[in-house]
């Protein structure tokens, strides 16, 4: 599976539960390290707002993607990366029981879960 499939298929899953979802695309005008998706999910009495960074199996964030991660957590946002669909997936339960980004999220701004293949 490439990337652009990853990608894919989590925004389509982010669809189907709801959540208002945005890929951005780099451009020479743009601002480095941006999170390949936005999304807002869905929770009373705000949406909480989701930034994802997807990479393949074995790739990590560059050292301007953990910089904005940091800055998006920084000020409250939900940022992460990824290579995973169950890390998405892990995430949107961890949301709707109630859980902080701090509970489920280590220190690299990965889903920290049980059963992860490292």
């Amino acid at each position: 599976m490439t990337e652009a499939t990853l990608t894919r298929k989590i925004i389509q899953y982010l669809r189907c539960q709801g959540c208002l979802v945005l890929k951005w695309y780099g451009s020479p005008y743009g601002v480095g390290g941006i999170p390949d998706i936005y999304a807002l999910i869905p929770a009373s009495p705000y949406p909480i707002p989701c930034h994802i960074e997807v990479k393949m199996p074995g790739n990590t964030p560059t050292a301007r993607q953990y910089a904005m991660l940091r800055a998006l957590r920084n000020i409250g946002a939900l940022a992460f990366w990824t290579d995973d669909m169950l890390d998405v997936h892990y995430m949107l339960t961890c949301v709707d029981g109630g859980k902080t980004a701090e509970e489920f999220l280590n220190e690299d701004f990965r889903i920290y879960r049980q059963g992860r293949s490292e």
